[in-house]
């Protein structure tokens, strides 16, 4: 069964009596995150399900989520994640989540800078410009002069002068547990990591460090050191 027939099978509700399917790979949950690794393992030559309880499929990608203010969380209208608490965005109904959009790729961007990417053809480097990836708001516009939060447990909504690699700096990855007492200082390489999808199809799991090297938006050039936490 291909990915694209599951997904049709996946938008109305399944008999009570469901049939056996044997699968190399089985992917629960219909998010963005998994059907990027759906497609991914696909790739890798092996058979996929995906296995959705709900009646939609595509999570935040096709909730409808724009870019969205910060600072002001009567603004925002919802609350921020952790490293392992979704965030929660206050729609009817409401929406959760544990990714984060790269807002630079918004096509109607409020925050137009020059700096997003507009069209696909615009996109340099796709192997490094990351679509979406691990965070604790809905979306982020990371630049190369953005600090991380000290505490990468939180994370933060204002990095920057948008609101950008603080959402994806948390230290999810790469440790026993999310990092309750992982904290940012500087100089030192920060612990833990996230996974980012990438405009080419693939995904990666990412250092902390490393998200500075990314190619989040036009002309992106990574900073020489890593800005001090805050």
């Amino acid at each position: 069964m291909t990915i694209i027939g599951l997904s049709l099978l996946l938008a109305f509700p399944m008999p009570l009596r469901a049939e056996l399917i044997e699968t190399d790979v089985c992917v629960y949950g219909a998010t963005s995150g998994g059907i990027a690794a759906a497609i991914q393992a696909a790739r890798m030559g092996k058979s996929v399900v995906i296995a959705e309880p709900g009646r939609f499929i595509g999570g935040l990608t096709t909730g409808g989520l724009g870019a969205t203010d910060i600072g002001n969380k009567a603004a925002i209208g919802g609350s921020a994640g952790t490293a392992d608490i979704a965030w929660q965005w206050s729609s009817t109904p409401l929406m959760r989540g544990s990714y984060a959009l790269n807002g630079w790729l918004y096509e109607q961007d409020p925050y137009a800078t020059g700096l997003q990417f507009k069209k696909e053809s615009a996109i340099q480097k796709p192997a490094e410009t990351p679509s979406f990836g691990d965070a604790m708001w809905v979306d982020g516009w990371p630049t190369a002069t953005d600090w991380p939060s000290r505490d990468l447990y939180a994370g933060s909504t204002s990095s920057g002068p948008i609101g950008g690699m603080g959402r994806f700096a948390i230290a999810r990855h790469g440790g026993r547990a999310p990092g309750v007492n992982a904290i940012a200082t500087a100089g030192q390489r920060m612990p833990g990591a996230v996974t980012l999808a990438y405009t080419d199809g693939h995904a990666a799991l990412v250092k902390l460090d490393d998200l500075w090297k990314q190619s989040w938006h036009r002309n992106y050039v990574p900073p020489a050191t890593i800005p001090t936490p805050r």
